[in-house]
């Protein structure tokens, strides 16, 4: 409020220059000005106002409670600019402080001192109704005959600030873990102090464990300010004893959870059937608790045998491609198992086949032909008229060659019969090694304990 004192009014009374001191006494933000010629009054109009200065409850003088509007800031000022008298009037002057800032629906000027400042409005905090507490904390409780087990507390959202303004929260659903389902987003209205929402906790899934399920819910909230509000949430899960789904390193089998098979892998919620075999192992069926190892390596590991959880019709799936039967030993067609690599390999062709037996016939036809030779004529002079075939029969030389035919035949078969490793100076170069060079038939290539 602005006063500009008339100079013949002012020099002829320096009360009459004023309106009523009640009027004044309501006054805020009082400016009092003066005519240049009217210098020679300002001392009596100073003298006039100091009663109303000094009135009792004078808002005009001073900041009191009611003098501005809610949560608005005040200060005072001299009324007669570049005065110096002592004890001369003073006007209260109301504002808003940032982030405070006057109502929209009301002058800005006249804001601070009639409807106050607006606070702005943000989320005040998060609680669990009928629990008033900022976390939540659930027990859930499986049986056998209930099943699964659920709970859907509801969380409200408490806003603060005067300001009229809309609000929005939302929820990440990337942060959201399988047992936690809620809504994503919501509104908050312009004249509502808060909004309640159910979010909902399962056991479905989650084995029982002493220890409870922990996550972290982050709702934004968007309004004059910005703020994300993180609500602690805990789950515990108990169950009747052996139902599933197991927790880590167990298996649901036979109607209880149980430890995992040896040379196995398993994760939550693992049946007997999905079992994960690790590497260099087999199983006959999904169904088989026995586990075996397909190489007697120390680092088990063999190519054929690839492990995993599905187990294929008798035990294939366990197998490497081309691989089947037992140990994964059995090969396809056009493959054998070959027991230095411990893997089926392509079968050599029918040129390579029939080299051997053939060379083998060749050497006894040319043996035999050149014993003929002989005995015909030089051995024929030493010896007399006993050739040397006679010689070999008499001694029985002829049975025992076809023995040791025999005898190199059966020991070329016999790792892949009976499924034994012989002894290495049996291997490599040795006579039982090359002389056979066909597939040989798909059966495990040693005997396993």
């Amino acid at each position: 409020m602005n006063l500009t004192i008339a100079c013949e009014r002012a020099l002829a009374s320096p009360q009459l220059a004023l309106i009523d001191a009640q009027i004044l006494d309501q006054a805020r933000d009082l400016t009092l000005a003066t005519l240049d010629e009217c210098a020679a009054a300002t001392t009596e109009v100073l003298s006039s106002l100091l009663p109303i200065n000094s009135t009792a409850g004078g808002g005009m003088r001073t900041c009191a409670a009611d003098t501005c509007g809610a949560d608005a800031n005040c200060s005072t000022r001299a009324v007669l600019e570049d005065a110096l008298i002592e004890g001369a009037p003073t006007s209260p002057i109301c504002f808003c402080v940032w982030p405070n800032r006057p109502f929209t629906d009301v002058s800005a000027a006249l804001s601070p001192y009639l409807a106050g400042c607006a606070q702005p409005r943000m989320a005040h905090f998060i609680e669990q109704t009928g629990q008033a507490t900022s976390s939540i904390a659930m027990q859930l409780f499986r049986t056998a005959s209930g099943g699964e087990a659920a709970e859907s507390p509801t969380l409200r959202l408490v806003m603060k600030g005067n300001a009229q303004s809309i609000a929005t929260w939302s929820i990440d659903p990337d942060t959201l873990p399988s047992w936690l389902s809620t809504p994503l987003n919501g509104t908050v209205g312009a004249g509502e102090a808060s909004i309640e929402w159910s979010v909902t906790l399962s056991s479905s899934g989650l084995p029982a464990r002493p220890s409870p399920y922990k996550t972290s819910l982050a709702v934004t909230v968007a309004s004059d300010v910005v703020r994300t509000i993180t609500v602690p949430i805990f789950l515990f899960i108990n169950s009747d004893p052996g139902l599933r789904p197991c927790d880590e390193g167990y298996m649901f089998a036979f109607g209880k959870c149980e430890p995992c098979l040896e040379h196995a892998t398993c994760g939550i919620d693992t049946l007997l059937e999905t079992v994960s075999v690790n590497a260099g192992h087999w199983r006959l069926s999904n169904r088989s608790t026995q586990i075996l190892g397909c190489s007697r390596a120390e680092d088990e590991s063999i190519v054929a045998c690839v492990g995993g959880s599905d187990a294929g019709v008798l035990g294939a799936g366990y197998c490497a491609e081309r691989h089947s039967g037992p140990f994964c030993a059995a090969c396809g067609s056009g493959y054998y198992f070959k027991l230095e690599e411990e893997q089926c390999v392509a079968c050599p062709s029918a040129a390579v086949d029939i080299a051997a037996p053939i060379a083998l016939v060749a050497a006894v036809m040319l043996l035999y032909l050149g014993m003929r030779f002989a005995s015909t004529y030089a051995l024929r002079r030493r010896l007399g008229r006993t050739s040397i075939l006679s010689v070999m029969t008499k001694s029985n030389v002829v049975p025992v060659l076809k023995l040791l035919f025999g005898f190199i035949q059966v020991v070329a078969f016999v790792p892949t019969v009976y499924s034994v490793r012989l002894p290495e100076r049996f291997q490599g170069n040795s006579p039982t090694h090359p002389l056979f060079p066909i597939c040989r038939a798909p059966f495990p290539p040693y005997v396993r304990n």
